[in-house]
């Protein structure tokens, strides 16, 4: 069974992981750790279940989609490897 995701618009004040996971695309654990880093507004139920304000999903896709929020211009260069002659018996590995 496939649930929508739910609208920002309703009247609801906050949201679990669940319905924000639902909402962006994302696994729940990926919002729990977004939620722990400090990405969203967030509490603990005493039973120890996320809420998330409405609010801050809002601000956190604004921030996504251009908004508000500067994002970086451009990635940081990446730094050269020292190269290696392989003639002289080195060999260059790169992992990944």
């Amino acid at each position: 069974m496939k649930t929508t995701p739910p609208p920002l618009d309703d009247e609801r004040e906050d949201y679990s992981t669940l319905d924000v996971a639902r909402l962006l695309g994302m696994a729940v654990r990926s919002v729990q750790l977004m939620v722990d880093r400090g990405e969203f507004s967030a509490w603990k139920t005493p039973g120890g279940h996320r809420r998330i304000s409405r609010d801050s999903v809002r601000q956190w896709l604004a921030r996504r989609q251009g908004g508000s929020a500067a994002a970086p211009a451009e990635p940081p260069p990446r730094a050269a490897a020292p190269r290696r002659s392989a003639a002289a018996g080195h060999a260059t590995v790169l992992l990944i």
